[in-house]
């Protein structure tokens, strides 16, 4: 294994941060934890050295990071890090980044840092007409056209998301975990909350996709699925051509390497 010339990609979620470690343009491996607002920038160092401790890699080897974050607070410590552990100043995913393709999308910052990511890995990737549905606590939908052009998409809550707007909304019912249904007929409170958030998600997934393609004068296209819940969710959405876990991180490391230098 190559022993220098690692990047080091970080996807901070509303509800999980994922860190990946790439040698060159090969994927190493990845790391996920739970989102907070409250760790320091000597918590995240000292857990990644005794991850990377796994993988025989030395901070030394990190000559590079990037960042995808939704909340700046987490941001500033993340880079803090990077700085201190490192000795590198990491790409932030932000408006004016270059991506190497058209992007037809609103005011500049309106795409997330995720969605940007999973558009340009998509691009480089994947033939064209393209889509990819992100399954997190919001299920997004992104579209590239025929032209390579990135020309819009849809969001919409997640199932955990909905679940936990159920129980918030309604008092009366319980909490009820993320866990994917065996059947539709609940046959009590919990399971039938599961149920109608899980196929009432299938079924809208399943409706977006397909007139996002009939948007784009299109019948269909390759359609990629990334997020935490995407394995689960796809043994019923036979839209669905691939399953690609690490999209994300795969797109941030081509967003550092358009736009390079930002080595030691």
């Amino acid at each position: 294994m190559n022993k220098s010339g690692y990047t080091l990609t970080i996807s901070v979620g509303n509800s999980n941060t994922i860190f990946g470690l790439f040698a060159e343009d090969k994927f190493i491996s990845k790391w996920r934890m739970e989102t907070t607002t409250g760790r320091t920038a000597d918590e995240y160092g000292t857990w990644l050295l005794t991850i990377f401790d796994f993988v025989n890699v030395e901070a030394s080897h990190i000559t590079g990071a990037v960042i995808s974050c939704v909340i700046p607070s987490v941001d500033m410590v993340l880079t803090s890090m990077c700085r201190r552990f490192f000795d590198c100043e990491p790409l932030h995913v932000m408006p004016g980044i270059k991506t190497g393709m058209r992007i037809q999308y609103g005011r500049t910052g309106d795409l997330g840092p995720d969605r940007l990511a999973n558009i340009v890995a998509m691009k480089n990737l994947y033939q064209e007409p393209c889509m990819v549905v992100d399954f997190g606590t919001t299920t997004s939908f992104d579209v590239i056209n025929e032209k390579g052009e990135y020309v819009g998409g849809v969001v919409s809550p997640g199932v955990s998301l909905a679940l936990k707007s159920l129980s918030s909304a309604a008092p009366q019912l319980p909490e009820a975990g993320l866990e994917k249904p065996k059947e539709i007929m609940g046959r009590n409170i919990v399971h039938s909350m599961r149920a109608g958030c899980y196929f009432g998600a299938v079924d809208m997934i399943q409706g977006l996709i397909n007139r996002l393609w009939s948007s784009i004068d299109l019948k269909s296209g390759t359609c990629i699925a990334t997020g935490g819940f995407a394995k689960d969710m796809v043994e019923d959405l036979s839209e669905i051509n691939v399953v690609d876990p690490n999209l994300t991180l795969k797109g941030l490391k081509f967003l550092y390497d358009k736009n390079l230098p930002h080595k030691k």
